[in-house]
């Protein structure tokens, strides 16, 4: 049994980059719902993405606090396997105290 939880994740992308396209692919196609901030359409956002990153890199994931410069697909998949297994842990251990409190 996979348990998904909610990802909080923000791309910054900008007009006709290419990267930006595959890194919005990659979580659409595993089902993580996302919030692009289009630094093309709103000044504010290559300011936070300074703010956030040191640096104006395109794209760049806020992948629930870490923040990945460029498109770096094999990051984001450490991140998902790793919060799949946390979650797993998690599940495991309150099903094991559930137990305990029910015998």
């Amino acid at each position: 049994m996979i348990i998904r939880r909610h990802h909080n994740v923000k791309i910054y992308t900008k007009n006709g980059s290419m990267l930006s396209d595959l890194a919005k692919k990659f979580f659409n196609e595993v089902g993580i719902d996302y919030t692009e901030y289009n630094i093309n359409s709103n000044n504010d956002y290559s300011k936070e993405l300074m703010e956030v990153s040191g640096d104006v890199i395109i794209p760049t994931v806020d992948f629930d606090g870490r923040i990945i410069a460029g498109y770096q697909p094999d990051v984001y998949n450490l991140i998902l396997k790793a919060s799949e297994a946390i979650e797993k842990q998690s599940a495991k251990q309150d099903k094991e105290d559930n137990n305990k409190l029910e015998g």
